[in-house]
Protein backbone atom coordinates (compact mmCIF):
# COMPACT_ATOMS: atom_id res chain seq x y z
CA UNK A 1 0.00 0.00 0.00
CA UNK A 2 2.90 2.11 0.98
CA UNK A 3 3.87 2.00 -3.28
CA UNK A 4 0.90 3.12 -4.25
CA UNK A 5 0.97 6.33 -2.50
CA UNK A 6 4.79 6.64 -3.18
CA UNK A 7 3.60 6.50 -6.95
CA UNK A 8 0.77 8.89 -6.04
CA UNK A 9 3.11 11.39 -5.08
CA UNK A 10 5.19 10.73 -7.82
CA UNK A 11 2.12 11.56 -10.15
CA UNK A 12 1.41 14.36 -8.40
CA UNK A 13 4.53 15.84 -8.71
CA UNK A 14 4.88 15.36 -11.87
CA UNK A 15 1.60 17.01 -12.82
CA UNK A 16 3.06 19.79 -11.36
CA UNK A 17 5.84 20.11 -13.09
CA UNK A 18 4.16 19.36 -16.42
CA UNK A 19 1.88 22.73 -15.36
CA UNK A 20 4.98 24.74 -14.67
CA UNK A 21 6.22 23.54 -18.24
CA UNK A 22 3.22 24.61 -19.82
CA UNK A 23 2.73 28.00 -17.79
CA UNK A 24 6.70 29.13 -18.44
CA UNK A 25 5.88 28.05 -22.36
CA UNK A 26 3.33 30.98 -22.00
CA UNK A 27 0.36 28.63 -22.99
CA UNK A 28 -2.23 31.08 -22.21
CA UNK A 29 -0.42 33.65 -24.65
CA UNK A 30 -0.25 30.82 -27.22
CA UNK A 31 -3.90 30.66 -26.96
CA UNK A 32 -4.64 34.44 -27.46
CA UNK A 33 -2.23 34.01 -29.86
CA UNK A 34 -3.91 31.59 -31.82
CA UNK A 35 -7.67 33.59 -31.51
CA UNK A 36 -6.01 36.53 -33.19
CA UNK A 37 -4.51 34.88 -35.70
CA UNK A 38 -7.70 32.78 -36.33
CA UNK A 39 -9.62 35.91 -36.66
CA UNK A 40 -7.10 37.09 -39.23
CA UNK A 41 -7.68 34.12 -41.52
CA UNK A 42 -12.01 34.70 -41.05
CA UNK A 43 -11.23 38.15 -42.74
CA UNK A 44 -13.09 37.92 -46.42
CA UNK A 45 -10.22 39.72 -47.69
CA UNK A 46 -7.40 37.19 -46.73
CA UNK A 47 -6.58 35.87 -49.73
CA UNK A 48 -6.38 39.53 -51.59
CA UNK A 49 -2.49 39.02 -50.65
CA UNK A 50 -1.86 35.78 -51.03
CA UNK A 51 1.90 35.38 -49.65
CA UNK A 52 0.29 37.41 -46.41
CA UNK A 53 -2.24 34.52 -46.41
CA UNK A 54 -0.26 31.77 -46.35
CA UNK A 55 2.26 33.29 -43.71
CA UNK A 56 -0.75 33.69 -41.20
CA UNK A 57 -2.16 30.28 -41.72
CA UNK A 58 1.10 28.40 -41.57
CA UNK A 59 2.04 30.49 -37.70
CA UNK A 60 -1.46 29.78 -37.37
CA UNK A 61 -0.54 25.83 -37.87
CA UNK A 62 2.65 26.20 -35.62
CA UNK A 63 1.21 27.87 -32.73
CA UNK A 64 -1.69 24.90 -32.70
CA UNK A 65 0.83 22.29 -32.71
CA UNK A 66 2.75 23.84 -29.81
CA UNK A 67 -0.66 23.88 -28.06
CA UNK A 68 -0.97 20.50 -28.84
CA UNK A 69 2.59 19.17 -27.89
CA UNK A 70 1.80 20.63 -24.46
CA UNK A 71 -1.41 19.41 -23.92
CA UNK A 72 -0.17 15.86 -25.44
CA UNK A 73 2.10 16.21 -22.36
CA UNK A 74 -0.17 16.81 -19.40
CA UNK A 75 -2.13 14.51 -20.91
CA UNK A 76 1.03 11.43 -21.44
CA UNK A 77 1.61 12.39 -17.57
Amino acid sequence: MTDFYALRKDVELALARVGEVRQSAGLDQLEEEIASLEKKSADSSLWDDPSKAQEILVALTEVKDRVKLLNDLKSQV
